[in-house]
């Protein structure tokens, strides 16, 4: 017979802890910054045990404790995705292990004797989770606009030379629209210049950006971090473009 306790523990799918990995890391690396080693890779594994030893079903005394890892050796963090809850553990467990990318892992080394709780590197990284509820809230609508129409790059890659959103000049004669990378050019639907679809109503008032804001307000605005940055360019790709329109 299954018990309900048993069914609440199960926690995240693997599936559904790679989905939220996708949706939150790229804000967090624009917010935060690429680390030493520039931006990491984020992969998922099952078992600290099995992931060191290479048998599939080790297992050990932190086996259900471990949640995340990073290795500097490789620029890998590794999220144990069976440890993971809900979606607050995994958005926590990225901020910490991204926060020790940051860090001198040859000086963390001898910040380990003074134990996990007074390690400087462990606290900033506890202090690094706190900030999980502002990507909880990311709609994974806004993540996709914000990458290129047509192309979908793998997070790691955000922030290195493998990001190529869209090229202009991929193809000739076109309407001026971003044809995908690499591609022929697909007219696609949304467009800054023309005005479509300009995304969920009334998020410009709750990000602070005033109604009927100029381009020189919107330019300052534009220089901000998370939402209000992204919805003060987006105003002013768009304004700009119909003003060449006409």
């Amino acid at each position: 017979m299954i018990k309900l306790k048993d069914i609440l523990s199960e926690g995240l799918s693997k599936n559904k802890v790679q989905a939220i990995v996708d949706k939150v890391f790229p804000q967090i690396v624009q917010d935060r910054g690429e680390g030493k080693q520039g931006v990491p890779k984020i992969k998922l594994h099952h078992d600290i045990y099995a992931r060191l030893s290479g048998i599939e079903d080790m297992r050990g005394e932190e086996s259900d404790s471990t949640k995340a890892q990073w290795v500097d050796e490789h620029n890998t963090i590794f999220i144990y995705y069976t440890n993971m809850k809900n979606e607050e553990d995994v958005i926590r467990s990225v901020l910490h292990e991204f926060e020790h990318t940051h860090q001198d892992a040859k000086k963390n080394e001898k910040y380990r004797e003074q134990g996990y709780d007074n390690n400087p590197y462990e606290i900033a990284a506890r202090n690094a989770e706190k900030n999980w509820k502002q990507y909880a809230t990311i709609d994974e609508i806004d993540y996709h606009s914000k990458l290129s129409r047509g192309h979908k790059p793998d997070w790691y890659q955000l922030g290195t030379s493998e990001f190529k959103p869209f090229d202009e000049n991929a193809v000739t004669n076109h309407d001026g629209k971003a044809a995908p990378y690499g591609s022929g050019y697909d007219e696609v639907e949304e467009n800054f210049a023309d005005g479509k679809k300009p995304g969920r109503k009334g998020i410009s008032k709750r990000v602070g950006i005033p109604k009927g804001a100029t381009l020189t307000q919107l330019a300052k605005l534009a220089k901000a971090k998370g939402e209000k940055g992204r919805m003060a360019r987006w105003q002013l790709n768009m304004r700009r473009g119909k003003k060449k329109k006409k």
